[in-house]
Parts: C-alpha cells; sequence; structure tokens
C-alpha cells in the first residue's frame, strides 16, 4: 500500500492510500510533497483562536456575598 502526502492551500493536508486517489486529489487543487522534506507550514482553516483571558477583577475591600447559614 502506497502513503502519498498531499496539501491544498484551502484544505491543508492529507494522506492518500492509493496512486488512483492521489491523482484524482491532484485534479482538485492538491499537490503533492514529500513528509521527510520541509515544507512551509499550511494554516488549516479550521485552526482554533485563542480565547480572550479573564479580564474582570474584584476591586480591592470588596466582599463575596456570603451565604445565609
Amino acid at each position: 500500500m502506497a502513503v502519498i502526502y498531499l496539501k491544498h492551500e484551502k484544505f491543508g493536508a492529507k494522506v492518500a492510500c492509493s496512486e488512483h486517489e492521489a491523482a484524482y486529489d491532484e485534479t482538485h487543487g492538491w499537490v503533492r510533497y514529500t513528509h521527510d522534506a520541509p515544507s512551509e507550514p499550511v494554516e488549516t482553516p479550521n485552526s482554533m483562536i485563542p480565547r480572550r483571558k479573564r479580564t474582570q477583577t474584584v476591586a480591592e475591600g470588596t466582599t463575596w456575598p456570603q451565604p445565609e447559614n
């Protein structure tokens, strides 16, 4: 079984398992690359965006409501 590495500027990277699959993907904009050779990083459209950090602070001298027992 052949392992063929492909990359696409919009969809990122993928692995094709056969020559037939790789040839089909190449007709749709995928490009072969060697996994061992360094390549330009491909940004994927679903990369996670870092969340904002909490910015709200408690003012000094303020106490939280205490539960009534």
